[in-house]
């Protein structure tokens, strides 16, 4: 996982920066910024090559948009592990606290993802972890870009007591599970604010936590 990878950037790196800090080597945007370049561009590396492998080897809809689509979530999706991953190695400063705190908030966001509990049957007190959740907006936009326009078929054995087939598209079942609350786009936006929270965290912990 993209995350556990950089859980210990800052922890095994803080004795080094403060004192480079202290001798005015650099500042502490400096040196945020350079580690936020460097982790960016190595993370982006793996979503995108398993986009290129995974979306046309399932068999999603063989189109070029919603395969971009598909990679761009994929790419927020693992940009937002990361962040949560410095934000947490930021402000917890050792390698130990981090490595607690870190698979225990994964298990959080994994849990209300989305993927065992749809928006549609989620009990109202858990909303607001639901709502936190990085996961469960990728796997939500996922849902819509992939059902948008997709067309189901049944065989004989799936057909009901009428004869019918009972689901025959895939706006059926965005409507069934509930995932039509927020939009592909309200699915990004909100994505990159949860980026752009954690990192504004993180550089806080870098900037202002010197003990």
């Amino acid at each position: 996982c993209g995350s556990m990878s950089v859980v210990n950037s800052f922890p095994e790196e803080r004795v080094l920066s403060l004192r480079e800090r202290l001798a005015g080597t650099y500042r502490a945007s400096a040196y945020f910024c350079a580690k936020m370049v460097v982790e960016f561009i190595v993370q982006l590396i793996q979503p995108i090559l398993f986009s290129c492998i995974v979306y046309w080897m399932v068999g999603l809809q063989p189109n070029a948009g919603k395969f971009f689509v598909f990679m761009v979530f994929m790419m927020l999706c693992t940009i937002s592990a990361t962040s949560l991953a410095l934000m947490v190695s930021a402000l917890c400063k050792t390698a130990t606290k981090s490595l607690t705190v870190l698979p225990m908030w994964l298990e959080i966001t994994r849990l209300f993802g989305g993927f065992f509990l749809a928006p549609a049957f989620l009990p109202k007190y858990f909303v607001w972890l639901d709502a936190l959740s990085f996961i469960k907006y990728a796997f939500v936009g996922l849902a819509l870009n992939e059902l948008s326009g997709l067309e189901l078929y049944c065989t004989p054995a799936q057909l009901n007591s009428k004869g019918q087939c009972p689901v025959t598209s895939g706006e059926q079942t965005i409507s069934a599970q509930g995932y039509d609350y927020i939009t592909i786009g309200g699915c990004i936006g909100v994505l990159f604010a949860l980026i752009a929270f954690m990192r504004v965290v993180a550089y806080c912990g870098i900037r202002f936590l010197k003990n």
